[in-house]
């Protein structure tokens, strides 16, 4: 579940990211698509992918997703405290920016901290039941 989650968000953050690019400014006035969060959402997509696809073990995955979710996350609360985190966005970041970085950093984490903590404890009881 986690690498289909990470691999949606990849792909829907990567198309966001060109577009973005592709576009310059405010995308028709509701999302922000500063170069420079453009290449951060780049990034993180490409992180989001190798999480999905290549990543090597389910932990690895988890980590990635935990910490690209971290970010997302307190990304939209330095948007909701000043739209222009602090000079980074010239533009600003609109309330769509906002909750989305929320819910992709909300949920990514989640799926990462949930499955992590759901193996951990699988593996508790399986070595329990072994002794």
């Amino acid at each position: 579940m986690n690498r289909i989650l990470a691999k949606v968000l990849g792909v829907a953050g990567g198309v966001a990211a060109i577009i973005g690019l592709a576009s310059g400014g405010k995308l028709h006035g509701i999302l922000n698509t500063d170069p420079s969060l453009d290449v951060i959402r780049l990034v993180m997509a490409f992180a989001f992918l190798y999480a999905g696809f290549e990543a090597t073990s389910t932990k690895v995955a988890d980590i990635i997703l935990i910490s690209t979710g971290l970010f997302y996350f307190l990304l939209s609360l330095a948007g909701i405290a000043d739209p222009r985190v602090f000079g980074l966005f010239p533009s600003g970041l609109t309330g769509l920016d906002n909750g989305l970085h929320l819910i992709v950093g909300l949920a990514a984490t989640w799926a990462g901290i949930y499955r992590s903590s759901n193996r951990t404890a699988v593996q508790q009881q399986t070595h329990a039941a072994g002794r």
